[in-house]
């Protein structure tokens, strides 16, 4: 798919979503936004409760935030919008992993972000999406989407189904530079790329496999067969990667992980990752740990 370019200035934010009728008529709303937080350090050390080794962090899927609107049902691995956990407020960079159901039919209206790194990767059903400058797309499972909001953009995304879910992951990282101009990028990936191997979908370059954004971040799918064992190299040593299982069971490092759950790892060159049971699926989020 084409890569598109696109401006939009002097709007409001700060990366939340705001309900909107008009560009004059922006109301806050509790379903989808950031609260005001101070960013004194990025808090990836280990809680009490999650501490399972002295450079690791451990998010079991039934500890994360939950909140259901009805039409939208999400899961919030770190703090959003109603959910707070002053000991999950994001790992390195990466700000928000929400994992989310769309009813049929509904979806997020027209709202603004700025100074973010979004990327949606549908996991079942069409997500339809629209933005300021008139481009319409639909991302379906084996998309990958991301936009540098930068100076400011407006955007919506809708279930494109009337009568089956769509689910997907929400995922924000920190810029590496704020106010930089708004980009667009999606792309379709062939999903057997990524059987008994870690396919990437997103790095910094323009010219490497996957989308592109305005941050150091690599990430890497992948689907295994059983007992299949496969180990992940860091780009850079420096960077810490954020493990979410998709589907059944798989060990990083010794650490048994389930479906929905985060393991996040830092101060190490690389991880070894084993499936424990068929068609295990895995993303990892290879991202800097400070600004």
């Amino acid at each position: 798919m084409e890569r598109k370019d696109f401006i939009r200035k002097g709007l409001m934010g700060t990366g939340m979503f705001v309900a909107s009728a008009s560009v004059g008529n922006v109301i806050k709303n509790d379903i989808d936004e950031l609260k005001e937080l101070d960013v004194i350090g990025f808090n990836h050390l280990p809680n009490t409760e999650s501490k399972v080794k002295a450079n690791t962090v451990l998010h079991k899927a039934d500890t994360r935030g939950h909140a259901n609107h009805g039409w939208l049902d999400s899961h919030h691995s770190f703090s959003f919008a109603n959910y707070y956990n002053p000991d999950r407020m994001h790992f390195g960079v990466l700000r928000v992993l929400n994992d989310d159901r769309v009813d049929g039919g509904k979806g997020f209206g027209r709202h603004p972000h700025d100074n973010m790194e979004i990327i949606s990767i549908p996991l079942e059903g069409d997500l339809e999406h629209k933005d300021s400058m008139d481009n319409v797309a639909v991302i379906k499972h084996g998309d990958i989407q991301a936009m540098s909001a930068g100076t400011g953009i407006f955007h919506s995304e809708y279930n494109k189904n009337e009568d089956q879910d769509a689910k997907f992951l929400q995922i924000w990282l920190f810029p590496k530079t704020k106010n930089v101009t708004p980009r667009y990028d999606q792309l379709t990936l062939n999903v057997e790329d990524r059987h008994n191997n870690l396919q990437q979908v997103l790095s910094p370059n323009p010219d490497d496999a996957g989308v592109w954004i305005n941050q150091d971040a690599w990430f890497h799918m992948g689907k295994f067969d059983k007992d299949f064992s496969i180990e992940y190299k860091l780009k850079n040593p420096a960077n810490g990667v954020y493990a979410f299982v998709l589907k059944g069971d798989i060990t990083i490092e010794d650490h048994e992980l389930n479906q929905r759950d985060g393991l996040g790892i830092w101060d190490t060159n690389s991880i070894s990752i084993k499936a424990n049971t068929q068609d295990a699926e895995v993303l990892l989020m290879e991202v800097p740990m400070s600004v």
